[in-house]
Parts: structure tokens; sequence; C-alpha cells
């Protein structure tokens, strides 16, 4: 969720009730738009972070903006756990795939983009988009497309509507040009309830997907098959805050829903679960053992 300032002059919203609970039932929780300094306190118990502060604010800004902050549940971070960070809007946590029984590691990337008509573009040497793009299929050259374990949360300020994150016809092989080990992309329809216009920012989401095999979980999965709405705001509704994963994991999604609206944020908290074989920890009185989910919320 787009948080919109975790910590302010009068409230820390990490010791607020509804925030507390969410970490009690997460094991992931993903907050974007932290507006956090070197000097917040971002501390909660059983849990490490990572966080990513904007270094470069206007001269005239009177606070901080953008930020990101990845909490984790200690049990899941060790010493195989690495942390990539792109310009301040782009953070990847790399956790070692012997957690989850996985073949290779599970990269959770989070990342805010700011709306289009934003100066601070002009700022960024090279596009959000492209660097994430550039990021995910260097991970596909390294690992075996089906065994790529790519999670993606993020406020993209993409309107994408109904319109198509794969290939049609990928299957076809035209004069067998294909390699033997290409990944087709396999058709699922999303409908999704805002159906507004495709903007610039959703063309460049689909343009992602189409080149890295990554796929919208919104709208396909569990409790969100219509698409709700993730931001609810005085001008409007729209779908702009995303959930995107590998082909491969969208089997391993167990739970995904678009919380209701709530009064920390015009942005909607999106939950959601993947089911893997976790390996036995056993921390105090926390037991986790095979067949459990890593809960995550995007918050």
């Amino acid at each position: 969720m787009n948080i919109q300032g975790l910590v302010t002059k009068r409230v820390n919203k990490l010791h607020t009730p509804g925030i507390l609970n969410v970490f009690q039932n997460h094991d992931v929780v993903l907050f974007t738009e932290t507006l956090t300094n070197e000097f917040s306190e971002l501390h909660v118990e059983n849990d490490d972070y990572f966080v990513l502060n904007r270094t470069e604010n206007k001269p005239t800004a009177k606070c901080t903006s953008g930020g990101i902050i990845v909490h984790i549940r200690s049990m899941f971070v060790s010493s195989d756990t690495h942390v990539f960070e792109s310009a301040d809007d782009i953070i990847c946590i790399n956790i070692s795939g012997d957690t989850f029984s996985l073949d290779t590691p599970l990269y959770i990337y989070v990342c805010y983009v700011v709306p289009e008509n934003s100066c601070r573009q002009a700022l960024i040497e090279m596009h959000t988009f492209y660097r994430l793009t550039d990021f995910i299929a260097e991970l596909y050259s390294k690992h075996d497309g089906n065994n790529c374990n790519c999670v993606l949360c993020s406020d993209m300020n993409s309107r994408t509507s109904n319109c198509l994150d794969y290939v049609v016809n990928d299957c076809i092989n035209v004069g067998d040009v294909l390699p033997d080990d290409y990944v087709t992309d396999v058709p699922v329809i999303r409908c999704c309830e805002d159906t507004g216009n495709l903007n610039n920012y959703g063309a460049l989401l689909l343009d992602l997907c189409k080149q890295t095999g990554l796929r919208i979980v919104n709208v396909r999965c569990c409790e969100d098959k219509q698409g709700r709405y993730t931001y609810i705001g005085p001008r409007g509704s729209s779908l702009v805050d995303y959930v995107v994963t590998s082909q491969n994991l969208i089997q391993h999604v167990g739970t995904f829903k678009v919380k209701d609206p709530n009064i920390m944020s015009d942005h909607c908290m999106v939950d959601f679960s993947l089911n893997f074989n976790i390996r036995n920890f056993d921390q105090g009185d926390e037991c986790y053992s095979s067949n459990s989910n890593i809960n995550s919320k995007y918050v």
C-alpha cells in the first residue's frame, strides 16, 4: 500500500493498532511513499527491515518524499539474503530458495513510480520501467525461465484497463526460430473493474510483462476476480497498485484481496499469500514447517 507518510510529527503509523495487526499476521509487509528519512524509527519486533529513502528532494520542499520499506520476518533473513537498490525508487530483496524449497532464489521487487506528470522523472537517468525490465530480464538469463521466482509489488500509477499482459499466439513457432528453452506465454484473460483509458505507464507495465514473462496477479486470483480499485480519491478511483509475479509463481498464489478503503491513505491495502513448502524453523513459541504460506501485504 502507498502509505502516504509512515512517520509524521504527530503519529508513527507503525504503532497504530491496524498496522500492528498487519505485522502480527504477515511474514512480509511492504510500504511505498513512506516519506521517511535516516532519523525515522522503523523497528518492528521479530522483523528485519530494509529501507530506501529518497535522497534528492526539491530545495523548496517542506518535507521528504518517496521512500520504500520492506519488513520481513527475521526467521526468513539469513547471510544468504541480499539487497539491491536502484536510484531511490527500486529495492530488491533476494531470499535463498532453500527457505521455500525452490530451486532458485525468491526475488522480491518493490518500487514506487512517480505520476506521469511529475517533474521528478526528469531527475532520473533511466525510467523506472526500463530499469525494471532490464533487471528482470537479467534474472531470466541467469536462471532457467521456468525457474525464475520474481514478485513485484508497486504503486505504478499505471492504468492497464483490460489490456493483455501476454503475447497472443505465443506458442506458434513460425519457421522454427524459437530456441528450445523458450517459455511460451499462457493466455489468461483479465476482466478489470477499472475500465478507464490505458495510460502511458499502463502501456509500459504491459510491455514489461510481455518482455519478461511476468503476469499481473490483480484480477486473476482468489477474491479479486473483478479487479477492485486500489486508489479511491476525490477525483475518482483507479487500479494503480499491483502485484506482478513470474508466470510460474501464479500457481503458488493462495490468497489475494484488495482491502476496503482505510483512514491512513487513499490507497487500499493489497493482501496476498504464496504457498510454499517452507523448511522447518523453530524460534521460541513459533514453528514453521512444510506446507505453510508466506503471507504478504503490500501496504
